[in-house]
């Protein structure tokens, strides 16, 4: 999600109007890597701020906890109401209800300009020329962090190494990995006890390599891109309770669900992550090293939580979700709830097993010189157009033709 700046292009007086205005802010508002959108003056007006923030507000928040804090900010209530005008969160069911209200604290990170970060050579430099000038540091959705995830696995592949960042995230397994990484680098702590307890998390790592290489190694292979999975179950959510028991979707034609990309690999991607976080959270427990305190407290209490949390949603999806079909790439309902589904998967396992058959009859008819033992070196593939086909690397093709020639 692209950080915006809403700017008012009817300001009047000296300076405030024509072309060359609009064209300064528009400027100023690429370097510092927002998206330019301007709207009337009459957008910012908070005489309706109250009524529409107490219909988006969750329900377990009230306007009346913000009316002494955050709307006594003049000048940001009236950028909220900007924001609200601009995105047009009332005309859609989905974020009523759905939205919380705060400041950003600020006070708790270190701005660092562009010259520091260059003199610093924390970013690579195609990624510094891009640092926004803000007030507000990045956060882990913007723009800088996403391209700087997808900067890391390039450095990481090429092996350049031309910065701080660059030499760090040369260790993330994931992209989600990185853009936490960027965001720490583009935040830095000033609080003393939070700076502390990082370090001390730092240390833990290390000093101890077997455990550093069982909590990496071991268990964040199974990590999706959960920022993104996030959003869209936040979205499924919102437009469930818009639903009727017995009616249909009510909104745009084809119903609520159809704006919600959801899909059941997307479920069974979450449900892999959370059975890895018990895993983990096992791991973490076991830890009687130097530090524990601190790595309960940042890592192991917070993941005992969502373990937890999560425990109905494991059971969910392993009673409604075929996983041994998951385990071949096909995401279906379990067949325990149709027996004309069940014939159908009784019937494609039958194929599946056939085809495997053909996979090992012609492994074993072809003298590789690479085979190793129980390494399969004729894979079988689905392709989108040709279906399902077997395939060998290119190191392994002379053997192919050399045996397709002795046939001939």
């Amino acid at each position: 999600v692209r950080p915006s700046c809403v700017v008012s292009t009817e300001a009047g007086g000296a300076g405030g109007t024509g072309e060359g205005w609009r064209k300064k802010l528009a400027d100023l508002a690429a370097a510092c890597e927002c998206e330019f959108v301007p709207v009337k003056k009459n957008s910012a007006d908070t005489a309706s701020l109250h009524q529409d923030l107490a219909t988006l507000l969750v329900a377990e928040d009230s306007i009346k906890n913000h009316i002494s804090r955050e709307l006594q900010l003049k000048t940001a209530a009236a950028a909220c109401a900007a924001l609200l005008s601009q995105a047009r969160l009332l005309s859609d069911d989905m974020y009523i209800r759905q939205c919380t209200l705060e400041t950003y604290p600020l006070g708790n990170y270190l701005r660092i300009d562009n010259a520091a970060a260059a003199a610093l050579y924390l970013f690579p430099s195609s990624l510094q020329q891009s640092q926004q000038q803000a007030l507000l540091p990045l956060s882990a959705k913007s723009s800088g962090a996403s391209r700087a995830s997808s900067l890391a696995c390039a450095l990481s592949a090429g092996g350049g190494i031309s910065s701080v960042y660059a030499l760090m995230s040369r260790w993330c397994s994931t992209q989600l990995g990185a853009r936490r990484l960027f965001t720490c680098m583009s935040q830095p702590l000033v609080d003393k006890k939070k700076i502390e307890e990082r370090y001390d998390i730092v240390e833990l790592f290390q000093t101890d390599e077997a455990f550093r290489r069982q909590v990496f190694c071991s268990h964040f292979k199974h990590v999706f891109d959960l920022d993104r999975l996030a959003g869209r179950f936040h979205r499924l959510a919102s437009a469930a309770k818009d639903l009727d028991a017995d009616a249909a979707p009510r909104g745009k034609k084809g119903g609520i669900f159809s704006r919600v990309k959801l899909t059941l690999e997307d479920l069974v991607k979450l449900y892999d992550c959370a059975v890895e976080c018990t895993s983990l959270e096992t791991t973490l427990r076991g830890y009687a090293g130097i530090h524990r305190e601190s790595l309960e407290k940042a890592f192991t209490e917070p993941l005992s939580e969502a373990v937890k949390s999560f425990s109905t949603f494991i059971n969910l999806v392993e009673f409604t979700i075929d996983m041994e079909e998951a385990k071949h790439g096909s995401f279906v309902i379990s067949r325990r709830f149709d027996s004309e589904l069940a014939s159908l998967l009784d019937k494609k396992e039958e194929l599946r097993s056939r085809m495997n058959r053909e996979r090992q009859k012609a492994e074993d008819d072809i003298p590789f010189a690479s085979r190793k033992r129980d390494a399969e070196i004729v894979k079988l593939i689905e392709d989108n157009t040709m279906g399902f086909v077997l395939r060998v690397t290119k190191k392994d093709q002379s053997a192919v033709l050399v045996r397709e020639n002795e046939k001939k």
